[in-house]
């Protein structure tokens, strides 16, 4: 009858234990669902959740009476009734009462660790909003019957941790690093595809990026011109596929509108001249060291998509696009199936042809480099920059430096400025030049 009582025990105690963990470990985001379909477990399981030191003052007080119960029973009786047996064999009568309390002991203490402890945790981790919905209102019941003592350890345990520092209820926020970690999990355990997170990534890089690195540079950028013949304006409209473009008056710095194609050729017949004037519409004018976000924002309330970049002097710095920030959430659009970067061809022999004007980060994402030498103080915005500043004067063809494991050799010069690197790893032989 005593082995029964402790075996019961050593249930409550796995239940106990189960309990504990499963409520611990379980995510709001699973149970509140259940909760919501009518659950009345998953319900009582969340308000476990939200006064976790109550819950936890009622599981200890649980655990601890159990254990000085099965200890009681087992040191008592069950030791006794061994020992009696034990005398029997004559050679270890002297020794009968020891080697009763010493097998009790060790009995008891594994079915508590296997049965009482290591059995039920694993069994509250592999499905711990179950576990936890099941027993969430017994346990509820329990707290409410020990109130009293429950009062008395969770003020108790409060003063404690008050008296080192500690502030009660604080739970610690969910970071950027917690949801990176869950998408990284859950794509090697096949929840996510690869492609979905990296956009969820490139959503969280979006955050620390400035419309500057982002736009389209001013020597790429394709406008109509007040000034041009009609013509000309039609011919770059009809080699490009852009819906929407900036329209300038005789210079890329007096920037005067936007116009789009639908609004352009539905005020104008072929046979008549563009009327740029009456089409356009005020342009959107953003600072360079603007948040991407916020310039997101400024589309979504002036229902354009695309913004003039300018610097702090007021000179047009480039273009930004709605195309550019989708771009940077999920790759190059204009490219199927993937690829390369664009401004960044990857060679045979592993090295990389990258375009002077290939933003930093993104030098960093093709060559796996961690970071560059200035970027984090602003010096550079691309890789050109990167090599002036390495260098420190404006560079020749065949010059080069090495940072992050790779050599960057200038192969071409567009002027004053760097128009083409050759980035090989520092261990390669210097390719030979195309």
């Amino acid at each position: 009858m005593e082995l029964v009582v402790v075996l019961l025990l050593v249930l409550i105690n796995g239940v106990l234990a189960a309990s504990e963990l499963a409520v611990v470990s379980s995510r709001r985001a699973r149970l509140q669902p259940r909760a919501d379909a009518g659950d009345a477990g998953a319900k009582a399981a969340l308000a476990l959740t939200e006064a976790p030191d109550r819950f936890l003052a009622t599981v200890q007080i649980g655990i601890t009476l159990v254990g000085i119960l099965a200890g009681a029973f087992g040191g008592a009786a069950l030791t006794t009734q061994l020992a009696a047996v034990i005398r029997r064999l004559e050679p270890l009568a002297p020794y009968a009462n020891a080697l009763a309390a010493v097998a009790v002991v060790g009995l008891i203490t594994y079915l508590s660790l296997v049965v009482g402890e290591l059995v039920p945790k694993r069994l509250a981790l592999l499905n711990p909003e179950g576990v936890a919905s099941l027993i969430a209102r017994p346990m509820t019941l329990l707290a409410k019957v020990g109130a009293p003592a429950v009062w008395l350890l969770t003020v108790s345990s409060n003063l404690v941790l008050r008296l080192i520092g500690g502030r009660p209820g604080d739970e610690s926020p969910v970071t950027e690093e917690d949801v990176e970690h869950l998408l990284q999990e859950g794509t090697r355990h096949g929840v996510f595809a690869e492609s979905e997170r990296a956009m969820v990534q490139g959503v969280f890089d979006l955050g620390d990026r400035n419309a500057g690195e982002l736009m389209t540079p001013r020597r790429r950028m394709v406008a109509l011109d007040l000034q041009s013949s009609d013509a000309e304006n039609r011919a770059r409209v009809a080699e490009t596929s852009f819906a929407i473009f900036p329209v300038v008056d005789g210079s890329p710095d007096r920037v005067v509108g936007l116009v789009t194609v639908r609004s352009l050729w539905g005020r104008n017949r072929d046979d008549t001249p563009l009327d740029l004037a009456s089409a356009m519409e005020p342009p959107l004018f953003v600072p360079e060291s603007a948040p991407v976000l916020r310039v997101l924002e400024q589309f979504r309330r002036t229902r354009t998509h695309l913004a003039v970049v300018v610097d702090e002097y007021g000179g047009v710095e480039g273009l930004l696009t709605m195309e550019d920030v989708l771009a940077a959430i999920a790759g190059d659009l204009d490219a199927a199936g993937g690829g390369d970067a664009e401004g960044a061809v990857r060679r045979a022999d592993g090295s990389w042809l990258l375009d002077g004007a290939l933003p930093a980060h993104e030098v960093r994402e093709v060559l796996g480099i961690a970071v560059l030498p200035g970027e984090e103080e602003g010096e550079f915005e691309t890789l050109g920059g990167f090599v002036m500043a390495q260098l420190g004067h404006i560079p020749v063809e065949g010059e080069a430096t090495a940072t992050g494991g790779w050599r960057f050799e200038v192969v071409d010069m567009d002027g004053h400025r760097v128009d083409k690197v050759l980035a090989a790893p520092e261990s390669a032989e210097p390719p030979p030049a195309d």
